[in-house]
């Protein structure tokens, strides 16, 4: 057998290795100079400084004191000392780093972090500060500071007492033994997406002009939220806490799409001048012992507006108002424990309101008040009482089913184009100089065995005219002979139509038109 095919082969292979190592074998020759490290040093990889007791050791009332500005971070969870805070730091523009680690006092220790002195800059952020013999965080003296991704827990004295125009994102202060934020020296700051729960009060006596974003109050055993001149609160939740939910302590307080849930002593308390409710819900508050309104003004206090706002199942009134000038503008007040609206001593402006089965009035309302396109139905009292000398204006709105008066509208009121229906005691009650015009009542008046009007007044000088009158106990009583001009009604139905009019009162003749033919005796025409 010939050997020649493989001498061939083993030529040909180690001429392909050799070609090989030709094409990937490095220079023989080092370049020029020293040779230099390829790796990084310590201080690249991490160019930030460790917390620990040689690079930041403490002094005096401190277990670590950072004295230098910069960036710190933990390597381990770290646990204070009696009569020390854990961290203090005397420096601008520190950021700690707790690297999700903890700070975790010991018994009689002082706070988790301290800045004793006024600061500017300090960031602290991603761990835990818990078990503290006082504060988890206290930094009020510090400016435009930012605490982010944080839980403080269980510390004796308060969560965060949070300095001017800084900002909290992701904090969450849970059951610790006063209250949860202390924001009475933070001006100007912004909170978002922070939680209180299980303190005090959650978010106490804040400072001016701070703005909360979807943050929550829950089962505080005072307050949920205190918000103070030119605050703000987007979109918030306050549930079940002891005290109120939202608290407005100062002027100029905005609350926008906020829930206020069980909580024990109301919803809302505006304590404060031109405040603005929009969005915002009170529904099962003040249901204990001692029951609470859903949305309540202090006498006193002007200028709130509410807008879409809903009161709901509260203990006592869904609106409770008892400042002046007021507005409620397509709200509603449904199931609650007293008057959907309480403002017996205020004028109040309401449009697009509905208030309905309510456990006393659907709107108790101040002389000078305005009601537009309401709906008021099925209260266990009157629909709509206007208190003192009256002087309201009422349109456009229906009045139904209320367990006793209808409308009750005192002196000087204007009633016009209203149905007012199947309600249990009189439909329209007043006095005098008052006008009702163009309304529908239909069947008022139903208690057994009493005599309700459809429309009753007690005093002279009114207009009553071009309203339809139909079933009920009877139609028009005026019980005084004062000049009262009653024409241009149909009535029919009821079990004395016109017969309730007294002398001395102007009604227009029945039949009594050279251009109507009418054969109908209950026909009010006068051309």
């Amino acid at each position: 057998m010939s050997r020649t095919p493989v001498v061939c082969t083993v030529i040909a292979s180690a001429a392909l290795l050799a070609a090989s190592a030709i094409l990937t074998a490095g220079p023989l020759d080092p370049p020029a100079g020293p040779i230099a490290p390829t790796y990084k040093t310590l201080t690249e990889v991490e160019p930030r400084i460790a917390i620990n007791a040689t690079n930041t050791p403490g002094y005096g009332n401190s277990v670590y004191r950072i004295a230098a500005r910069g960036s710190y971070y933990l390597t381990g969870n770290l646990a204070g000392a009696a009569s020390k805070h854990t961290i203090e730091v005397e420096s601008d523009n520190v950021t700690i780093d707790l690297n999700g680690f903890a700070l975790t006092g010991a018994a009689g220790s002082f706070d988790g972090i301290n800045v004793p002195n006024p600061r500017r800059g300090v960031a602290i952020r991603n761990g835990t500060i818990r078990d503290h013999g006082a504060r988890g965080v206290f930094m009020s003296n510090t400016s435009a500071g930012t605490i982010q991704d944080l839980v403080i827990s269980g510390n004796t004295l308060d969560g965060i007492w949070l300095g001017a125009n800084s900002t909290l994102e992701r904090v969450r202060c849970v059951d610790n033994i006063r209250d949860g934020f202390v924001l009475s020296a933070a001006n100007g700051s912004t909170l978002t997406e922070c939680t209180a729960s299980g303190n005090d009060n959650g978010f106490e006596n804040p400072g001016g002009e701070i703005i909360f974003t979807r943050c929550i109050a829950r089962s505080n055993s005072i307050n949920g939220f205190e918000v103070s001149t030119g605050g703000r609160a987007l979109d918030c939740v306050s549930a079940a806490n002891a005290g109120v939910g939202f608290q407005a302590n100062g002027n100029r307080v905005t609350l926008e799409g906020c829930n206020a849930e069980f909580n024990g002593a109301g919803g809302f308390l505006l304590q404060s001048h031109d405040n603005v409710l929009t969005r915002c819900i009170a529904r099962s508050n003040g249901r204990g012992s001692t029951p609470a309104s859903g949305f309540r003004t202090i006498a006193g206090q002007v200028n709130t507006q509410f807008a879409e706002c809903h009161a709901i199942y509260n203990g006592k009134s869904g609106f409770e108002i008892t400042a002046i000038r007021n507005s409620l503008t397509r709200c509603t007040a449904l199931e609650n424990g007293d008057d959907g609206v309480e403002a017996s001593g205020a004028h109040v402006t309401i449009a697009g309101f509905r208030a309905e089965a309510n456990a006393a009035r659907g709107l108790d309302l101040g002389a000078g008040s305005a009601v537009d396109s309401a709906a008021v139905r099925n209260n266990d009292s009157d629909g709509i009482r206007i208190n003192g000398n009256g002087n309201a204006v009422i349109r456009n709105s229906q009045i139904v089913a209320n367990g006793a008066i209808g409308l009750s509208v005192g002196n000087g009121s204007v009633v016009e184009d209203c149905l007012i229906h199947l309600n249990v005691n009189q439909g329209c009650m007043g006095v005098s100089l008052s006008t009702v015009k163009r309304c529908t009542f239909d069947t008022n008046g139903t208690a057994a065995g009493n005599l309700h009007p459809n429309l009753s007044f007690s005093g002279g000088g009114n207009l009553i005219e071009d309203n339809y009158i139909f079933n009920g106990d009877s139609g028009i009583v005026i019980s005084f002979g004062g000049g009262s001009i009653v024409r241009r009604n149909i009535c029919n139905g009821t079990a004395n139509n016109y017969g309730g009019i007294v002398g001395g009162n102007r009604v227009a003749p029945l039949n009594n038109s050279a251009t109507l033919t009418t054969t109908n005796p209950n026909d009010n025409f006068n051309y």
